[in-house]
């Protein structure tokens, strides 16, 4: 006779298989994208609108074969690699460095433009944009806008650029590979900047610092700055920051984990003499 405990067993069981699947159902669906073969862009495209509404992020990175455990084991080859080299701190070996990084889904960033609002005709910029799946979601529904990546690991900007070409979005998307701890960081202007990453204090002041100079004097009026939930330094530094405005606190698509809150700039914060700096 089953026991309490048993009972409760398979009622989990049978729970977290109906609402996420098996693991063979996940290996259907990567197979099953596997064997679509190799699409036009407008075809890639048309593949992964469905597949976006059914929430099957497993078969998006798989028609354009992104595997997060390939990326992550690579990115560990880098640090290793890294390591060796003394003229590399630790602050740049901590970024990215770590398998949460890589989570933002589409759905994600169809919520985070949503939040910030983004104009026709203008530029999201995504630090530590990992394999750049800010670019699928640009890429398909809003080829209006332009966006651009900056990722610390070479693996995650490969990935970023096959993205990129699988989607024939040469024109609107690009991604380059930046320490954004560099000292001398220089960032393009855009309308929106997406820090989902939980950078360190030293590094958040170095990216507000690097936008201040993209935006000002001649840059986009009232870019938008969205940043993680959980990235407390970065949080802390914004809030510390004259020119930054708060504006609001989003739980997320699917509750708190890829959460975020929004800062506007304040322009009549920037006095003329930091324009001319």
């Amino acid at each position: 006779m089953f026991s309490y405990l048993n009972w409760l067993a398979v009622f989990c069981f049978f729970l977290t298989t109906s609402l996420f699947g098996t693991n063979k159902d996940r290996c259907d669906d990567l197979k099953e994208a596997h064997l679509q073969g190799p699409k036009s862009p407008e075809e890639l495209r048309k593949a992964i609108l469905p597949l976006i509404h059914d929430r099957k992020n497993t078969q998006v990175d798989a028609l354009l074969r992104l595997d997060g455990n390939d990326l992550i084991q690579s990115d560990y080859a880098e640090l290793i690699s890294m390591s060796k080299n003394p003229s590399i701190n630790n602050e740049a070996l901590w970024i990215g460095n770590s398998h949460q990084s890589y989570g933002s889904t589409y759905i994600d960033f169809k919520a985070y433009d949503q939040s910030m609002k983004t104009p026709k005709g203008g530029t999201v910029v995504d630090l530590g944009a990992g394999p750049f799946r800010a670019a699928v979601y640009y890429g398909i529904e809003r080829p209006d806008v332009k966006i651009h990546g900056y990722e610390f690991f070479h693996s995650r900007v490969a990935a970023g650029q096959r993205v990129i070409e699988k989607l024939g979005i040469e024109e609107n998307a690009s991604i380059v590979q930046k320490d954004l701890s560099e000292l001398d960081l220089k960032l393009i202007p855009a309308n929106g900047y997406i820090l989902m990453n939980p950078f360190p204090t030293s590094t958040s002041k170095n990216i507000f610092r690097a936008i201040k100079e993209a935006i000002t004097p001649d840059g986009p009026a009232n870019a938008k700055i969205l940043i993680y939930n959980q990235a407390r330094q970065t949080l802390q530094v914004a809030r510390e920051t004259p020119w930054l405005e708060y504006k609001e606190t989003k739980p997320g698509f699917s509750g708190t984990k890829y959460g975020w809150q929004l800062f506007q700039v304040v322009e009549h914060q920037i006095t003329p003499k930091e324009k001319t700096n």
